[in-house]
């Protein structure tokens, strides 16, 4: 295969696994060198560089429908991949401008357009491949990105009809990699990477300009942001990784996003810019973060340049130098997208305006780059003792002239032996030996400033604690459970160890000795607890080289369980519910709000399709009472208005200072989580509309006895 400088990265359920080391990025070749001599405000034009001289004819691909013009000229994006320096465009078109998905790159290392994927069929009377095997051809507006390692793919976010999210290895480009859909409708979108924080942000205008991210290694999306100020179709974006902003701009307008993690609520504004401002009332300019002058650049038509600062909120102009002869072709009428791209390895700007047109390169500074050049892992210590955790990995950045820099708290680690070793992805060089024998950890380093990331790996022995931990207490993962004849229930043991300073928990194994006093009423085999009929209290002891601990269980013979919706009126929606209209808290009634001002209630949410998620009580920050007797119990918490919804993580529920559930802002959310109710009942402070709550004690299986599905079984 052509042009292999990087292994793949794997793919397991729900992380990416790297399996060999990232190789250094491939020599640049003579074409790339002559790029040197371009001075400070030169554009160059590189010869015989038009993308249609590799475009696919309908010859070889006999479904191929429309202009080849379109995989720009129809609203397209771009992305650069810095770690192989290339830019890709693709797959373009859509709306029958053009029907083919193939992907290009134009790579720096011999300038020269090549097609990284073919076009995939064409069902039958349609534009559009099989969805959920690639994306089909679609206005990308400003809606691909590349993401260095350890993720490496070029990721295509899906439109309209083409939800889902779509990742595709630079290296072996035959397979689309699919994920789930990104859960907002997308057109005039912008996306971009966040190097520091690994997450991949996206604004869709047309639901209302709605904020999402993207976890690359679960796979996941977050609503992030329910709307931002005046959506638009024409804007190009970039992450300041320093400033932790998003910065979109375009047709007059700059909108910036302070990202934060899940679970802060993100704040958009539009900003007022001042300086030479023309370059952002183009539609979609090229517009990209330069970390080496801390400024975003934008071009927008011509040989003039623009720096943005963002702490000055101010433009300023860089005409060309006085030794420029080419002017680069017109920006495409509808913007330019992510088609015009810093190429941080050369200290150069990179930019596609059309497939008929030539590729330009212009350089704005006369910077000597110093790029990453690889990574260097050590064990820092000859063995690991088995399941306690210890910093056993160093890693340091190696640079073009030579230096080095400690980026340990910086890497990213994946155990290649993970029944072997622990490690988590951001777990600063910790590791846990979890077997005897030996383990492989991986860790990874992406310089964000080149966006370039390499890999080594380091064997560590994992062997028993020495000398031996002694064994403090064990305790069960619950101590009270409640269930109904005919049902189990898993108990799991964890052993507290001590070995001098060393504090460490181990899981209960083979080693577990189990015991039931009343096996008439229930029994219990490696931790399974199977109730049989009700009776008296049932005590289960776990025993481990003789430390103990009991369970006490109660077997019933019905489920015992409180379920609440919450609504308008007081009369239950079914059979076993309780109703709550808005009432305060009685102790004849066992449950109610402690402050009923201003409570909000609605039935007639019908976009649900579910009568429990319907309707709701909406709060700011009150407090909801429910008499239970003290001790552990599951609950279950619904909430949202599926209509009209709320920003996304400023509605919750807590238990003290400790939240149960986060409105996440899409249509309804729902958690189950575990709670210790006091002396005085459960007592929760709600803030935001909730559905309904459900309480049992540990032990009723809530998926077998909540009755909280769309119809009432």
């Amino acid at each position: 295969m052509r042009r292999m400088s990087l292994v793949a990265v794997g793919r397991s359920a729900c992380c990416w696994i790297l399996l060999a080391a990232l190789a250094p990025a491939a020599v640049l070749g003579e074409p790339a060198e002559r790029l040197d001599q371009l001075k400070p405000g030169e554009w160059y034009e590189v010869p015989g560089s038009r993308l249609d001289a590799v475009a696919p004819s309908e010859k070889e691909y006999p479904w191929l429908r429309g202009n080849i013009g379109g995989v720009i000229d129809c609203w397209a994006g771009g992305a650069f991949d810095s770690q192989r320096d290339r830019l890709y465009v693709g797959p373009g078109g859509g709306h029958a401008g053009y029907n083919g998905n193939e992907v290009y790159d134009f790579d720096l290392h011999d300038l020269k357009w090549h097609r990284l994927t073919d076009p995939d069929p064409v069902i039958p009377g349609t534009e559009y491949t099989d969805l959920n095997k690639s994306p089909f051809a679609m206005h990308t507006y400003d809606g691909v990105e590349y993401l260095p390692p350890p993720v490496d793919r070029y990721v295509v976010i899906g439109g309209w009809n083409t939800p889902r999210t779509y990742a595709l290895d630079p290296d072996h480009p035959r397979h689309w990699e699919v994920y789930a859909d990104h859960g907002t409708g997308r057109t005039g979108d912008y996306c971009a990477y966040d190097p520091i924080a690994q997450r991949l942000w996206l604004n869709t205008p047309s639901t209302g300009g709605k904020i999402s991210q993207w976890d690359p290694f679960s796979h996941e999306w977050t609503l992030r942001l329910k709307d931002s100020p005046e959506p638009s179709y024409y804007e190009t974006a970039d992450i300041d990784y320093r400033r932790r902003l998003l910065v979109a701009c375009g047709r007059g307008k700059m909108k910036v996003t302070h990202l934060a993690d899940v679970p802060a609520v993100l704040k958009c504004e539009m900003v007022q810019m001042t300086g030479d401002k023309e370059v952002a009332d183009a539609p979609s300019p090229g517009f990209c973060y330069v970390p080496s002058i801390d400024k975003f650049v934008g071009w927008a038509n011509g040989p003039d340049v623009y720096t943005f600062d963002m702490d000055a909120l101010r433009w300023t102009k860089h005409p060309p130098a006085p030794t420029n002869r080419v002017v680069p072709a017109p920006a495409q009428q509808w913007g330019t997208f992510g088609r015009f791209r810093y190429v941080p390895s050369r200290n150069l700007f990179i930019l596609c305006s059309g497939v008929k047109q030539n590729v330009y390169l212009y350089r704005l500074t006369a910077d000597k780059p110093n790029p990453i050049t690889g990574v260097e892992a050590r064990a820092l210590r000859n063995s690991l003792e088995q399941d306690i955790p210890a910093e056993a990995v160093a890693v340091e950045a190696v640079y073009a002239d030579g230096s080095r820099k400690d980026v340990t708290r910086e890497a990213s680690y994946f155990s290649v032996d993970p029944s072997a070793a622990q490690v988590a992805l951001h777990g600063k060089g910790s590791v846990i030996g979890l077997a005897v024998g030996n383990a492989r950890i991986r860790a990874v380093y992406s310089d964000p400033a080149y966006r370039r990331g390499y890999s080594r790996e380091v064997t560590l022995a994992v062997g028993p604690v020495t000398p031996a931990a002694t064994l403090d207490t064990i305790h069960c993962n619950v101590n009270r459970l409640t269930i109904v004849a005919g049902d189990t229930f898993q108990l799991d043991v964890t052993g507290s160890y001590s070995r001098g300073a060393d504090h460490f928990t181990r899981p209960g194994g083979a080693e577990v000795s189990w015991a039931c006093d009343a096996p008439e009423a229930a029994t219990v085999t490696n931790g399974l607890v199977r109730a049989i009929r009700p009776g008296r209290p049932v005590a289960i002891r776990a025993a481990i080289g003789g430390k103990t601990d009991v369970v006490e269980v109660t077997v019933t013979g019905a489920p015992v369980i409180e379920r609440i919706s919450f609504g308008v009126k007081d009369t239950p929606i079914r059979p076993g519910w309780l109703a709550e209209s808005g009432k305060l808290f009685t102790d004849a009634r066992g449950f109610g709000w402690l402050d009923n001002h201003d409570v909000s209630t609605r039935d007639d949410r019908t976009s649900a399709h579910h009568e429990m998620l319907m309707r709701f009580n909406a709060v700011k920050e009150k407090q909801y009472k429910v008499k239970v007797p003290p001790g552990p119990y599951s609950v279950r918490i619904a909430m949202g208005d599926p209509d009209y919804g709320m920003t996304p993580f400023e509605g919750w529920t807590a238990l003290g200072d400790e939240k149960l559930i986060y409105y996440e802002g899409h249509h309804n959310t729902i958690a189950t989580r575990r709670v210790t109710a006091g002396e005085d009942g459960l007592v929760l402070t709600v803030n935001g509309p909730i559905n309904y709550l459900i309480i049992a004690p540990i032990g009723i299986d809530l998926g077998k006895y909540a009755d909280d599905g769309p119809e009432h079984r």
